[in-house]
């Protein structure tokens, strides 16, 4: 499993809900699409000793490579510029992005 984590702040004069909205959309136009294995929202509550994480994590789920680089190459051609991907871009900022892996899928030493 590889997973895409988005890290990100509302902008100022956005609204929290209007943001949870638009990413509820897109996770489900890339469900749709069959884009994704799977994704979760998250708002994050207590920063314990990171006070310059950003608010929102949303993390979204991959069965392999082959399907995050083909997720990527349709978001990229067709889904970048439209509704709802460019007004979620639009409404956040401190965008940071990290790629992990589920470690049973490390290979064995």
């Amino acid at each position: 499993m590889k997973t895409y984590n988005v890290f990100y702040s509302v902008k100022q004069g956005v609204s929290c809900k209007q943001v949870s909205k638009l990413t509820d959309e897109f996770v489900a136009q890339l469900r749709t699409h069959e884009l994704i294995e799977s994704a979760m929202s998250q708002r994050i509550v207590n920063k314990g000793n990171f006070p310059e994480m950003a608010d929102f994590h949303l993390a979204v789920n991959f069965k392999d490579q082959a399907q995050m680089d083909a997720s990527f190459h349709t978001i990229r051609l067709s889904l970048m510029t439209t509704y709802p991907h460019a007004d979620l871009m639009r409404s956040v900022a401190d965008f940071k992005v990290t790629f992990s892996e589920s470690l049973s899928d490390l290979p064995v030493a």
